[in-house]
């Protein structure tokens, strides 16, 4: 026996699902939730202050005391923050979790890179451009004026 004195079996042959929906309560997400909720709708703009100085390159232990005192300070969750913010902050930075800061320092790594690399690509397109131009015979300010290259560049693929 089991859970409240059923068999394994009968258990197995009444399986329950369950589905939920999730809402992303993030600032600039379904307002009409956080409308509903002034408590819901304050915690979302702490948790949007938290991302905002992560964001700025400052610790989680300096983002978390920030973003305590940005809401204190604007009257966001003004009067449980004056009384609970120690135990808020041991919360917030206890449910931190290190694999959780990695995936967002190699998502931006990724995004910084990507850039990055696009932008070089583009440059050396624009060179390839320049170069197939120039040799067919067209003028350099011509070339510029196709590619947006500078005359200096252009004429240094020339040589």
């Amino acid at each position: 026996m089991d859970v409240q004195g059923l068999k394994q079996t009968e258990i197995d042959k009444h399986p329950l699902e369950l589905v939920v929906q999730v809402f992303n309560i993030n600032q600039g997400h379904n307002p009409k939730i956080l409308k509903k909720s002034v408590t819901l709708d304050s915690y979302s703009i702490l948790i949007s202050k938290i991302w905002e100085y992560r964001n700025s390159k400052l610790t989680l232990e300096e983002s978390l005391k920030l973003a305590i005192k940005y809401c204190i300070d604007n009257n966001v969750l003004k009067d449980f923050l004056k009384k609970h913010a120690s135990e808020v902050f041991s919360m917030l930075y206890g449910e931190y979790r290190l694999e959780d800061e990695i995936a967002v320092v190699k998502k931006e790594a990724w995004e910084d890179g990507h850039n990055e690399g696009h932008a070089e690509a583009w440059k050396e397109s624009k060179q390839t451009i320049a170069q197939n131009l120039l040799a067919e015979g067209s003028t350099p300010e011509f070339v510029q004026k196709i590619t947006g290259l500078d005359l200096e560049t252009i004429r240094g693929l020339n040589s």
